[in-house]
């Protein structure tokens, strides 16, 4: 059982990280994070329903902590349950063109990311309509010899700072993930 959770909290991992990055491929001048600024931030709440019923929360607060001209330096935030996880930094180039696709595969030389569709939609979040695109992606795992996948509908709007992300369903080993924006600012 603590394999299967440990697989399980690994995809949706894998899966957050394609969903703070996932946008249709840009071009570098388009890149979403050109215009973030040190101290804008985002932060989400994800929560999954676990095979015995169980329900865990964890948060999730991504901040720019540097940034120059070629590379945005992102601090990775995450506290599950009463578990604080040390942060993280990761870089962003802002001088190639940007792909999250490729973002993904480069962050697990074992993940695969298929996209299946996109569109539009406006959602509401904390009373504020927010006119997003999503993309549906298929992403193939390989831990340890055993194969894992897991769909993803990710949602973006180009009003929310550092990435975009707005909402992320994920639907892996028969459970769902939804990680939900909780609240974002800009640098004053």
């Amino acid at each position: 059982m603590i394999r299967s959770v440990l697989h399980l909290w690994l995809l949706s991992l894998l899966s957050i990280v394609g969903g703070l990055l996932a946008q249709p491929a840009l071009r570098a001048e388009e890149n979403p994070f050109k215009s973030a600024q040190v101290g804008d931030w985002v932060s989400y709440k994800t929560e999954v329903n676990l095979p015995n019923g169980q329900k865990t929360s964890t948060t999730i607060k991504q901040s720019v902590k540097a940034k120059d001209d070629k590379e945005v330096t992102l601090s990775l935030e995450t506290q599950a349950g009463t578990m604080k996880l040390p942060p993280r930094d990761i870089k962003v180039r802002l001088d190639v063109p940007y792909d999250p696709i490729n973002s993904l595969t480069q962050a697990s030389k074992n993940a695969k990311a298929e996209k299946l569709e996109d569109g539009d939609e406006t959602l509401e979040v904390d009373n504020k309509s927010l006119k997003c695109q999503w993309v549906k992606m298929k992403i193939t795992v390989d831990v340890s010899g055993q194969k894992f996948e897991s769909i993803s509908k990710i949602w973006t709007s180009k009003d929310i700072p550092v990435g975009g992300l707005v909402k992320m369903e994920t639907e892996v080993a028969g459970q769902k993930v939804v990680m939900i924006l909780t609240g974002f600012g800009k640098k004053k």
